[in-house]
This record gives structure tokens, sequence and C-alpha cells, in this order.
């Protein structure tokens, strides 16, 4: 929060992306050794919707992080798709 604050793009990229990074290499093994351990099969497919929503959310990215600098707009554009991919995903879109 720090970082972001003082306006340091670069590190609170590094963070976000570390944080995320770590937590899917965690997370994904275990899930598949439970899946294993249980007989059930283990999908990690997304839906057509679900697919659009992340290269929105990734062209998103790339344009707001392309100046170096951060805004409010910016980070509410991001939490609106955020809770936009999480309302289409409990609809089952």
């Amino acid at each position: 929060m720090r970082a972001a604050l003082a306006n340091r793009m670069q590190s609170v990229v590094n963070i976000a992306l570390g944080a995320s990074l770590s937590t899917v290499i965690l997370t994904v093994p275990v899930m598949e050794g439970m899946a294993l351990y249980s007989g059930q099969a283990f999908q990690m497919a997304m839906t057509p919707v679900q697919t659009v929503m992340i290269f929105v959310t990734l062209l998103v990215c790339a344009i707001n992080l392309n100046d170096g600098e951060t805004n409010a707009i910016e980070g509410m554009t991001h939490f609106v798709l955020f809770a936009t991919f999480i309302m289409l995903s409990l609809m089952g879109l």
C-alpha cells in the first residue's frame, strides 16, 4: 500500500504479480492432489464469457500500466472488471 501511495508502479506490479503467481503455484498442485486422492476429475476450463473477460482485463491492464502512473479511475476500472467477473461467474456464465 505504501508503494502504491508513493506512486511506485514497478514495485506495486512486482508485488501483485509475485503474490498472484505464488498463490497459483501453491493452490493448483494441492487441488490436483486432492482430485487424484478422491478419484474425481480436476477441470480448469473457463467459459467463453470468462475467457473474454480475462482478455479484456489484460487489455485494460496493458493500457493502464503503459504510462507508469496510477490514479483512482484506473483502479476503479480494475475493480469494476473484477466485480463483473465475479457476478458473471456466480450467474454461471
